[in-house]
């Protein structure tokens, strides 16, 4: 299909197509191993696609459409073998690589001719052949290595910059920015990852098909158009070239941006273009960071801060670029030396202090915040005071919208201050009851604000956090009166205050009452609550396991572990349940036979049942109970139900159910006989138990 061609040219462009196509699903999908011996036979495939002079092959091949859609799927097979054969750290790297670069070099050379042409015709499978050839270019793990097409590449990149009013907003910040800012929005996570890509899906009529091979494959179809496809890959590989650039490179390119920043103050398509330039240079500062982390030149970090401060100074900007804009300055820091970082927050403590719009001191105390995450407590110790000051006294704003963005800067220098910060505790505590007693309407993002301070303030005191001290008196009456909601969010911030006084105040509250408090928890609806719970959990066994074993919460967590549908939890849980096998099985072996023995019997005799069709209520209930006992979840999905009993497996289930409860319960079946299996190798020294 690839070596002979069709004498109809229609259909000769299929079977090229086809061919390509197949030839990415080889290599993706067969093993390495199998096809080494090939691998020579393999690569001289693309030699007739580039062999040629580029001007001459378009000139000759008539149709340019179909000329470049084969061009598009053998790029896109050479994705695949970059993939399967060239690893960052391989021997035959060199020999491979070099006909690669060859092939996408002259690959890169068909897109400056057809460029040229100026055929709106050819726009849609022009898209397509660049959104292909940026992939390969990306898929290549050192941009060194092509560095002479880096002209050309950034020709191509730098058009959503060049020509902002044609290009659409970028998709890339909700991938790119940092999660433990997420809860400023726009993008607030939900219940799990396919929540969030539901919640981000758009759909293109025209966009790119997945490959089941994908290494990266989405969970909708289509999930974007061609168009914003296009710029998000532009955007990703412009940032990867930024960071390659000589300091006169850097600085040309920040012209450019500077310009598209400037030209657009007034127009219809500024918000898009800020979007953009926010995508392209946090994609570079990152890729700075992670292949060339030297400090940068002081004219170059003087531009990238205009450049972030002018977009924060619009005021009216939407959360993400706020978000992006920020986290750009935090990194900066990083970048660049002790005395541009210290004159960088000066500079803005300044702003703040003088800020008449309250959206721009909003993302400024953000920033504040993001400086101190990157560059560390110890760095600016001297700052922490003015800094807290200064937000704090913002903090105490009626406007809630903003509020969350000042708590959120004043946490972020929390966490990074450690020690530098035990001063400004009293001050802290006072505002946190302060926001709650003023704030009439329970906002839930403002109260889980509120929380995320408090869990701050127990890492900071940790062993100074005794039990009738008056700050741990005001944490836990901040934490309790925040839970009294029954939010998720809010609750999530109280199991999240056990864990951190589990890990950094263990003298505050006993075992028991941790145990007790997480076991309600277990049965939660939202992941990220489970999570929270069985990770405490494994922290108390591994810290003091003798306490845990009295409470003997075997039941509890196979209980979990049966009705788990969470792939990452479920093996928390499975590890947990081991730790504890581990830690108590020398001193009650026993114990752990008749936990193992009553759990494989009682799923056997549930699943008779269930067969059998026997419904579980008072009267034929062999365990005497209804299977409420998991209580009702209200509406924001959040378990209120009592402690969980340890001694009963009822479980109430629908046939609508069925299959998928067997399945889990014959995995929890045969995990406890691997408990079972793990028994002589626990007891250890003391076998005379057996």
């Amino acid at each position: 299909m690839l070596t002979e061609s069709s004498r109809n040219p229609e259909a000769a462009t299929v079977e090229k197509e086809a061919g390509w196509l197949l030839l990415s699903s080889l290599l993706a999908s067969m093993p390495k191993e199998e096809l080494e011996d090939q691998v020579f036979d393999i690569l001289t495939l693309w030699a007739p696609m580039f062999s040629g002079n580029a001007e001459n092959e378009l000139r000759q091949s008539g149709e340019l459409t179909s000329k470049l859609c084969v061009l598009a799927s053998s790029v896109d097979a050479l994705t695949a073998f970059v993939r399967c054969f060239i690893a960052p750290i391989g021997v035959n790297n060199g020999i491979l690589l070099q006909p690669v670069l060859v092939y996408l070099s002259r690959a890169l050379c068909y897109t400056s001719l057809i460029t040229e042409k100026e055929s709106p015709n050819l726009k849609p499978a022009l898209d397509v052949f660049i959104i292909r050839l940026l992939i390969a270019f990306q898929s290549l793990s050192d941009p060194v290595a092509y560095k002479s097409d880096h002209p050309q590449i950034l020709q191509l990149c730098t058009a959503p910059f060049r020509n902002a009013s044609g290009w659409e907003e970028s998709s890339c910040l909700r991938l790119l920015l940092d999660k433990r800012d997420a809860w400023l929005g726009p993008w607030i996570p939900g219940r799990d990852w396919f929540e969030d890509e539901l919640r981000a899906f758009h759909g293109g009529k025209d966009g790119l098909m997945p490959c089941a091979w994908d290494p990266e494959l989405p969970s909708f179809p289509q999930p974007e158009t061609v168009n914003k496809t296009l710029v998000n890959q532009m955007l990703l590989c412009f940032g990867t070239m930024f960071a390659f650039q000589d300091s006169s490179g850097m600085l040309s390119l920040l012209g450019i941006v500077e310009q598209c920043l400037k030209a657009g103050r007034k127009q219809s398509w500024h918000a898009t273009s800020v979007t953009n330039i926010c995508v392209g240079l946090l994609t570079g500062l990152k890729a700075l960071l992670t292949f060339r982390p030297q400090p940068l030149g002081s004219e170059i970090l003087s531009s990238l801060q205009g450049i972030f401060q002018a977009i924060l100074a619009e005021g009216d900007i939407c959360a993400s670029q706020r978000r992006a804009s920020s986290e750009c300055l935090g990194l900066l820091t990083r970048l660049g030396n002790d005395t541009f970082t210290a004159r960088m927050t000066k500079s803005l403590l300044g702003d703040l202090t003088g800020a008449t719009d309250s959206n721009y001191a909003g993302s400024i105390a953000l920033a504040l915040g993001c400086i101190h995450r990157s560059a560390g407590g110890m760095a600016l110790s001297t700052l922490v005071p003015a800094t807290v000051s200064s937000i704090s006294s913002l903090a105490k704003s009626s406007i809630g919208t903003l509020q969350i963005w000042y708590l959120h800067g004043l946490l972020l220098t929390i966490e990074a201050a450690g020690l530098s910060y035990v001063s400004h505790v009293q001050a802290t505590l006072s505002l946190a009851l302060e926001i709650l007693l003023a704030e009439e309407n329970g906002w839930v993002d403002l109260q889980q604000g509120v929380g995320r301070l408090i869990n701050a303030i127990v890492a900071v005191l940790g062993p100074e956090l005794a039990p009738g001290s008056i700050f741990f008196s005001r944490c836990k009456s901040v934490v309790a009166e925040i839970s009294s909601c029954q939010e998720t969010a809010t609750l999530l911030e109280s199991a999240r205050f056990t864990q951190q006084l589990a890990l950094f105040a263990p003298q505050a509250l006993s075992v028991h009452s941790h145990v007790q408090t997480l076991l309600p928890t277990l049965s939660s609806r939202q992941p990220a609550l489970r999570h929270l719970a069985i990770s405490t959990l494994r922290h108390l066994i591994e810290k003091d396991p003798v306490s845990v074993i009295s409470e003997q919460i075997e039941d509890n967590l196979f209980r979990m572990l049966d009705e788990e549908t969470d792939t990452e939890i479920g093996n928390l849980v499975r590890g947990t349940i081991m730790r504890l096998l581990y830690a108590s099985c020398p001193s009650h072996p026993s114990h752990w036979i008749s936990v193992c023995r009553k759990m494989v019997l009682a799923v056997s005799t549930r699943n008779s049942e269930m067969s059998n069709g026997i419904e579980h209520d008072p009267a034929n209930n062999v365990h005497g109970e209804t299977g409420s006992v998991l209580g009702e979840d209200d509406e924001n999905m959040v378990s209120s139900a009592n402690p969980m009993p340890r001694q009963d497996f009822g479980f109430d289930a629908s046939t609508s159910n069925l299959k998928r409860d067997k399945r889990l319960r014959y995995r929890t079946k045969l995990f406890a006989a691997e408990c079972l299996s793990h028994l002589p190798t626990a007891v250890g020294g003391e076998r005379s138990t057996f």
